[in-house]
């Protein structure tokens, strides 16, 4: 599944139409699961579980997988790293968090190097923001960077 749930791919190999990859995908849309794939292995141990059992076994082996771990959001950051100068740093990390970024980090030597993280739907902003500042040639962006945690 893609980054929104836009791609998907369910497959019944070996099993009859309907029984094995929907509900399995059926689990995943379920948790609202992205980038995502599950593979169900399943051993014929004698006994037929018929089209019910077979649509019950799949769907919730997925979801029991599914359950026995905490699930993590990933988030895509952007991370920047700026200097300025010491008068202006407090203004500043004021302004980055009004732009629900987060200060990270501040060094103070000569000058002082601030480490700001922000969710990348949010960053068109602070971006804006700091090149502002930068060409005013109050401040200057050292490094950008675009991560997931």
């Amino acid at each position: 599944m893609g980054d929104k749930g836009e791609t998907f791919h369910s497959s019944d190999t070996g099993e009859p139409s309907g029984t094995a990859g929907q509900p399995m995908l059926n689990a995943l849309k379920k948790y609202e699961m992205t980038n995502i794939v599950a593979v169900v292995t399943r051993y014929f141990g004698g006994v037929k579980l018929g089209i019910r059992g077979l649509i019950e076994a799949y769907g919730k082996t997925v979801e029991a997988a599914i359950e026995l771990s905490p699930l993590k959001k990933l988030i895509k950051l952007c991370s920047y790293k700026i200097t300025c100068r010491y008068d202006l740093a407090e203004k500043l990390k004021y302004k980055i968090e009004q732009l629900n970024a987060k200060v990270i980090n501040t060094d103070y030597t000569a000058e002082v190097t601030i480490s700001i993280l922000i969710e990348e739907y949010l960053k068109d902003d602070l971006e804006k923001y700091l090149i502002e500042l930068e060409k005013a040639g109050k401040l200057k962006i050292v490094t950008t960077n675009k991560n997931e945690q």
